[in-house]
């Protein structure tokens, strides 16, 4: 495969928005217009901390504005639900009563603890909605520390979190936290519940082919118009030591991607660097790896296995994907080396590994 030069593979990466590009050496609309009728169209938009893209085809550039404004209004609904940022949101008026009384929520997000809550059961723990505690101890949240925490300082973290700290009355509708110091968390599952929903929103307006990328969450929709051999979007995950280089790209159909890495949201110690995934199980910084990315049918799944992943040993992936059967997972492990465990997802999966840019 050609070469690419950094500062091409730096455009696309600013089109592709986050830590993942969309692969295209011509524009997509130029493209479009030579081969096809459908109309194109690109939206970037700013939501739930961080830069969208969209692009889509459909029957006419109508439609398609039609359907990318109701993503972009479904964007904003979840992010005044889900933020932690938001006080008037639901996670935050839920945060903001722990330890003290229950409170009503949206049937929605009752809905979504409910399910990130059995998806935590499966993990054993190693992903948790309620390591929010430990983010604002190391650091994560706007007050960056001088140092890292003692342990006793941990040990007094860990105390409020864990999902029994989580009472959830269907009957009443309310979601509350029973430890003063808990709080809940929707990083590593909020932005892929979001991309799933815009993909049901697009699909409903009558769009068949799409590309939704949200900070390293993304959904492959169909196969772009000018993809010949319609094996699908081409991706790129860029190398986590190197992040303006590719380590790999693949091409994909019908199937969500996340990538998880401690290379782009970081703090300084001394010479070290720590990373924002969390073990919550330890209260320390996880990592024997230092990127995953995990292929699946929806993005929610694909979310919160490449942050599950991330923390816990390369001998253990295997045992933890096979469990669920279908998802696949291309593993960085420090050295470089790349590690591959193929599921059921791998019909429009094609892994290439890149070679360093041309400067």
């Amino acid at each position: 495969m050609k070469k690419q030069t950094r500062r091409e593979f730096l455009v696309r990466s600013v089109r592709g928005g986050g830590a993942l590009a969309l692969l295209s050496a011509v524009p997509s609309w130029v493209l479009a217009q030579q081969r096809h009728s459908l109309a194109y169209r690109e939206r970037a938009f700013y939501t739930m901390g961080s830069v969208a893209t969209i692009r889509a085809y459909g029957e006419s550039k109508a439609q398609i504005d039609h359907a990318v404004t109701r993503v972009i209004t479904e964007f904003t609904r979840l992010d005044r639900l889900l933020s932690i940022y938001d006080p008037q949101s639901d996670l935050s008026r839920i945060n903001g009563a722990a330890g003290r009384n229950a409170v009503r929520v949206h049937p929605e997000v009752l809905s979504i603890v409910r399910e990130i809550r059995r998806r935590t059961l499966e993990t054993g723990g190693t992903f948790d909605m309620t390591v929010e505690p430990l983010m604002r101890l190391w650091g994560f949240r706007g007050k960056k520390q001088n140092e890292p925490p003692s342990d006793q300082e941990i040990r007094l973290a860990l105390d409020a979190v864990g999902q029994h700290h989580i009472d959830i009355d269907e009957r009443e509708g309310t979601i509350g936290l029973r430890h003063p110091a808990a709080l809940l968390d929707s990083g590593g599952w909020g932005v892929g519940y979001a991309v799933d929903r815009a993909v049901e929103i697009l699909k409903a307006e009558g769009i068949e082919s799409a590309f939704v990328n949200h900070s390293g969450d993304a959904y492959a929709l169909g196969v772009p118009p000018e993809e010949e051999s319609e094996q699908g979007w081409g991706v790129a995950v860029p190398n986590p030591l190197s992040p303006e280089r590719m380590m790999f790209t693949m091409k994909l159909r019908d199937k969500a991607v996340s990538t998880s890495g401690n290379y782009r949201n970081f703090l300084k110690e001394g010479n070290s660097r720590i990373g924002h995934i969390l073990d919550p199980r330890t209260g320390h910084p996880a990592g024997k790896a230092i990127s995953t990315t995990v292929i699946s049918a929806s993005a929610l799944e694909a979310d919160v296995l490449s942050t599950t992943l991330f923390a816990v040993a390369p001998e253990q992936w295997r045992g933890i994907l096979d469990e669920r059967g279908q998802p696949d997972l291309i593993g960085v492990l420090p050295d470089c080396t790349i590690v591959e465990h193929m599921g059921r997802a791998t019909g429009h999966l094609h892994v290439q590994t890149h070679q360093p840019f041309e400067e």
